[in-house]
């Protein structure tokens, strides 16, 4: 025998089927928080988080850029947002990134994949490892490479969602492929770089304030989020049962820094109110860091500062640079298609010298070449192969047809970082005729008792050529108008070595298995290895090596090794 549902369970499914239908309409108008306590009752959220979540479903507001402390909770609401904008919308796509694939998948998706798996009552399309619905169909949820161009195109209609977590360490190319499809857009980072598509996002005078932009994107809301605003912060709620510096009290009880809680104080006064949110020990520690840099970013959500003391390239330097090389590249462009204006064009400002960054692995990394004049950098190619030969084959290509120089000449150098995989590439150019000049990073340098190493000078030599009051500033130094060029060229900092506050090197390009450096890393700075930075130091050492017009000077650079 069936049973029926009874007239009071059809009139409890009538009551919720319409609960859901009003409170779809209420998130499709701007107010997602009653469809979310609707699907996760009782869920608690932060009132940075409602105003994130406001913003990405006000119909007035296109884009929404978030920065914050470590642990404050963006990814989770960035998932809680997204499962909310899939359901409320039939024909939703959803495209997801970060760093890396990888990340995305761990971080970002699980966050998603824990909130979907959480409704009340789910749109039911099915979830899978890597993304929720079809892929290839009209309404998905899906991670995609940051790495992979194909992957951010041929995203249209109504309803196209893009959110980039770690939004810091992806390419700004990225930013602009979103930009011509995304109908919303979320990005989210800590705020690691001073340059970059993220970093022009905010403001460029109150950068760190909460505020709503007019965009020729449209309206773009910048939120930032300081540790000390965190719920669980604020009502000093512990990650552990101890004492945090400065103490706590709880019933007329003082805790000091290291004493034990008792389980039923802890439950009661210092338990987190929200689970995974940064607690106040934890943020206290992050304030305590003798770095103040790491301070700003981590624990406050806030931009770096420059600072003239450490840096070698300062991001109020490049302004001028890219204005130089911009004047050449409207030239360049209008005379293509005409091969007379090209070669006049090559003969007024020549490709002096060549710089190569050689991938450090087949995946991850990218191979970088430079060409560059006297009047400064004037392209950067990038390319990513498996084999050497390979390699050497798509740089005397682009040598060539970009420039129209051929390499095994030897009248044009080409400054090989020859540490790791690019010695092999040297040797080989060096065989078909190519005039290769050695770089290595501990390599001596000219001014022993100012730099420590080689790499340290270079970055220095291209710190003078931009600096406009440094010894080279009367004239201006081209650079590629390039985000992720100038990201990479104003993270490389001063490594005072010795008490004496003037011989340094510089900020190591990852971490390196036994290596006595604690400090940060480019890599950990802002997510990539410096490739494009790298490749133009070296560039500028062989433009170096080609003003000195002779054998000796060559010879003096590192020519043929």
């Amino acid at each position: 025998m069936v049973s029926l549902p009874s007239n009071s369970d059809r009139f409890a499914q009538q009551l919720t089927a319409g609960k859901l239908a009003y409170v779809t309409l209420l998130a499709r108008g701007g107010d997602p928080l009653p469809y979310i306590e609707f699907q996760w009752p009782g869920t608690l959220l932060d009132e940075f988080q409602k105003e994130a979540l406001r913003s990405l479903f006000d119909p007035t507001i296109r884009r929404v850029f978030m920065k914050g402390n470590t642990g404050c909770g963006k990814s989770a609401v960035a998932g809680l947002g997204v499962c909310v904008y899939f359901a409320i919308w039939p024909d939703a796509k959803v495209v997801l990134t970060s760093s890396t694939f990888d990340h995305c998948v761990q971080v970002l998706f699980g966050e998603v994949s824990q909130w979907y798996k959480a409704m009340r009552i789910g749109p039911g399309d099915e979830q899978y490892s890597e993304c929720i619905g079809d892929p290839k169909g009209e309404r998905y949820v899906q991670v995609v490479n940051p790495g992979d161009d194909e992957s951010f195109s041929g995203r249209h209609g109504e309803h196209v969602l893009f959110v980039f977590d770690e939004a810091t360490a992806v390419a700004d190319g990225r930013f602009k492929m979103a930009k011509t499809q995304a109908t919303k857009f979320l990005a989210q980072a800590n705020p690691r770089t001073m340059s970059g598509a993220f970093r022009h996002a905010f403001p460029v005078d109150c950068p760190n304030d909460n505020t709503t932009r007019l965009t020729p994107e449209g309206k773009t809301r910048c939120i930032t989020i300081d540790g000390a605003e965190c719920m669980n912060v604020r009502f000093r709620r512990l990650s552990s049962p101890a004492g945090p510096p400065g103490g706590v009290e709880a019933d007329g009880v003082r805790y000091e820094h290291g004493d034990p809680i008792p389980a039923d104080v802890y439950r009661a006064h210092f338990r987190p109110i929200i689970p995974g949110q940064i607690c106040y020990d934890d943020y206290l520690s992050l304030c305590a860091d003798g770095d103040p840099r790491w301070v700003q970013v981590f624990a406050h959500g806030r931009f770096p500062e420059e600072n003239p003391d450490t840096q070698l390239v300062l991001s109020g330097w490049l302004k001028r640079a890219y204005a130089g090389w911009q004047r050449y590249e409207r030239t360049r462009r209008r005379a293509q298609g005409s091969k007379a204006a090209t070669r006049l064009l090559r003969r007024l400002i020549p490709v002096t010298a060549f710089g190569l960054d050689v991938a450090a692995s087949s995946h991850g990394d990218k191979t970088v070449l430079t060409a560059g004049a006297n009047r400064g950098i004037l392209a950067q190619h990038v390319a990513q192969y498996a084999s050497t030969m390979d390699t050497i084959g798509w740089l005397l290509r682009v040598a060539q047809a970009e420039h129209g120089i051929d390499l095994r000449k030897g009248e044009v150098a080409v400054a090989v970082d020859v540490d790791g995989l690019g010695k092999g590439v040297g040797d080989r150019l060096r065989e078909q005729g190519v005039r290769v000049i050695e770089c290595r990073g501990n390599d001596a340098p000219s001014d022993p008792k100012r730099f420590a190493n080689r790499r340290a000078e270079r970055y220095a030599d291209m710190g003078d050529r931009l600096n406009p009051d440094g010894p080279k500033g009367t004239s201006v130094f081209w650079l590629p108008e390039d985000p992720e060029l100038g990201q990479e060229l104003c993270a490389v900092e001063k490594v005072y070595q010795g008490s004496d506050g003037f011989r340094f090197a510089v900020t190591p390009k990852r971490k390196v298995p036994g290596s006595a450096h604690e400090g940060p890393t480019v890599q950990s700075k802002i997510g990539r290895s410096p490739d494009k930075g790298d490749s133009a130091v070296y560039c500028l050492e062989a433009i170096a090596g080609a003003g000195r017009g002779d054998l000796a000077g060559w010879l003096a650079a590192g020519a043929f090794g």
